[in-house]
């Protein structure tokens, strides 16, 4: 019965096409599944602290981040990963690619860089080169809400999103901007 199948041009011209179609999808929906396992950025910087910093509120944030970031004029997402004491062990920077907004690691890296550093208090902060600016944007507020949401699953707390500017800060959490 396969004889008569490929024997006739008309039905091998069709299965030729069908196998086409279905190794395009199959090989697009393996880069699809590997693409979401990997990170979306690389970090530029990344560093154990070994001094005693701790960070107890936005503006401690600020006035560490704003000597790294605060007059740049490229956009940086940071992640402070602090002890119970609220003492910054590691420190991770990212910065803009041209997909996004500013956003920082995914999920997994979160979990990744808690368990590597020891803790589950983060800060995250990002710079807006603006002077004024002050204000984050949907994408800014909807984004960090994802990955609060994420990061609790796996038990980690995000205490704030910090927004650094040239001359000024503001707190996303004092601002009522982000989930519980």
């Amino acid at each position: 019965m396969l004889d008569v199948f490929f024997d006739n041009p008309i039905m091998l011209f069709i299965f030729w096409i069908l196998l086409v179609i279905w190794l395009f999808r199959r090989t697009s929906t393996l880069n699809t599944e590997v693409n979401a396992q990997l990170p979306l950025k690389t970090p530029i910087r990344s560093r154990k602290i070994d001094n005693h910093i701790f960070l107890n509120s936005a503006e401690d944030v600020y006035h560490y981040l704003y000597p790294l970031i605060g007059n740049s004029s490229v956009e940086y997402f940071a992640v402070l990963l602090v002890n119970s004491s609220n003492k910054l062990v590691d420190e991770i920077l990212y910065t803009n690619d041209q997909r996004y907004s500013v956003v920082g690691p995914n999920p997994c890296e979160l979990q990744l860089y808690a368990q590597e550093s020891g803790t589950n208090k983060i800060f995250f902060a990002h710079n807006h080169i603006q002077e004024a600016c002050t204000e984050p944007t949907e994408i800014d507020i909807h984004d960090t809400n994802r990955m609060i949401v994420q990061a609790q699953k796996s038990g980690i707390h995000i205490i704030d999103h910090v927004i650094v500017t040239p001359i000024s800060w503001a707190s996303m959490r004092q601002n009522g901007l982000l989930v519980d």
